[in-house]
């Protein structure tokens, strides 16, 4: 997987707001939200997998980006919704 992903599409809307993200690439979660564009892309929630890499390590990230847990898919998904929601 290239860790440089670029979301030109969803650039090329001009900060873009979205209101729901799913994201499920078996494993490569880390990578893809470590370079998503969160100055220029707005998603009010993600749904994530995260049994192949841990909740821990998402959780952790999602806290340092404003979101917050809300709830939990049997250990599989978690949905993080921005603080302000929560």
């Amino acid at each position: 997987m290239n860790p440089n992903l670029k979301f030109f599409s969803l650039q090329a809307l001009n900060k873009p707001k979205i209101d729901f993200f799913s994201l499920d690439v078996e494993g490569a979660e880390m990578p893809i939200l470590a370079n998503f564009p969160w100055g220029i892309i707005d998603v009010e929630a993600f749904l994530i997998e995260v049994v192949h890499i841990g909740e821990k390590t998402v959780s952790k990230f999602m806290r340092s980006k404003g979101y917050k847990v809300k709830k939990r898919f049997r250990k599989v998904d978690v949905l993080y919704v921005k603080k302000r929601y929560a």
